[in-house]
């Protein structure tokens, strides 16, 4: 994926509103050559929006009602993916199915509070809850 000029912000996230299209649905890194049968892990979109300088919420759209905060983007984002983790570990107990992730076009328009957010993606080891 290569962003073309203008479409990253600050530390390389993309822009909700500048071309979400050329954000690829990823779901492991590597051609399944290099790994064993099944990946272990799955990259989900995020939208994150900076509230105000102490205040960054992330909302993870495939996941609906699984979101988080942290006092900047970085915290913001690492628990982001405890968020994942944890609302993945109990689907998987509940007997519910691996979710998909969609591209971001699926989930536009954003709620109001995210409509100016940023995308990036994070990765989280989910495929152990769903494997038997």
């Amino acid at each position: 994926m290569t962003p073309k000029d203008g479409q990253w912000g600050v530390h390389g996230f993309a822009r909700a509103v500048m071309a979400p299209a050329e954000i690829a649905r990823i779901r492991c890194g590597p051609p399944a050559s290099v790994l064993p049968s099944r990946c272990t892990s799955v990259r989900f979109l995020v939208a994150l929006r900076e509230v105000d300088a102490d205040l960054h919420c992330v909302m993870i759209p495939d996941l609906p009602g699984c979101r988080a905060v942290g006092r900047n983007r970085h915290q913001a984002i690492l628990y982001a993916r405890r968020a994942i983790d944890a609302h993945c570990r109990m689907l998987a107990k509940e007997g519910e199915p691996m979710p998909e992730t969609l591209p971001p076009e699926h989930h536009m328009p954003l709620p109001d509070l995210f409509a100016e957010a940023t995308w990036t993606s994070v990765e989280v080891p989910i495929e152990q809850y769903f494997t038997h």
